[in-house]
């Protein structure tokens, strides 16, 4: 089966998922469900991206996407219980954004044209650290473990498919870790 196909199905299915999760998602925390949300927009941006060629969507949208899900974490960081160890990842998410080049981020059906493998490389080392030390109650010991391997799984295949692969495992998992564990 045609990888793009497999991505689209995955992502039908996972809408499916969120519409039986989303009650879930809104009842607990509304910080996650716009993180959510803008999980499922760049989803189907890239859905888009990878049958069609659009420059405004593969040049801009996807990596101002990419951007403000990142930017997301910096609320989600602050509303964990606070200690001087939740200032580590907070850190790192700025200086991530702040280095952030998008021309770095321009893709072409899906895939970076121009990878910057140190952002990449960075952007994984601090979310590990950011989802090992949230003791937020939304991200629970499995869910920890769930999403680092899904920081992992993109890079079995090459670095210029690295969001490809990372935004349609998240758009798969996150409904069903909240169906499942939450």
């Amino acid at each position: 089966m045609n990888i793009k196909l497999f991505y689209i199905i995955c992502y039908i299915v996972s809408i499916c998922l969120l519409l039986f999760s989303i009650k879930k998602i809104y009842k607990s925390d509304k910080l996650w469900l716009l993180k959510t949300i803008f999980i499922f927009i760049t989803g189907a941006f890239m859905v888009y991206s990878i049958n069609y060629n659009n420059v405004s969507i593969d040049r801009y949208i996807l990596p101002i996407l990419l951007y403000v899900n990142i930017f997301l974490l910096i609320p989600l960081s602050i509303s964990n219980h606070h200690n001087l160890i939740n200032l580590l990842p907070l850190i790192g998410i700025i200086y991530i954004l702040f280095i952030y080049n998008i021309k770095d981020f321009a893709v072409n059906k899906g895939i970076l044209v121009n990878p910057n493998k140190y952002w990449i490389y960075l952007y994984i080392c601090v979310l590990i650290i950011f989802f090992l030390m949230s003791n937020s109650s939304n991200i629970h010991h499995i869910s920890k473990y769930g999403l680092i391997v899904l920081l992992f799984y993109p890079l079995l295949f090459p670095i210029n498919e690295y969001f490809l692969h990372r935004i349609f495992s998240l758009c798969l998992a996150v409904p069903m870790s909240w169906l499942l564990i939450h």
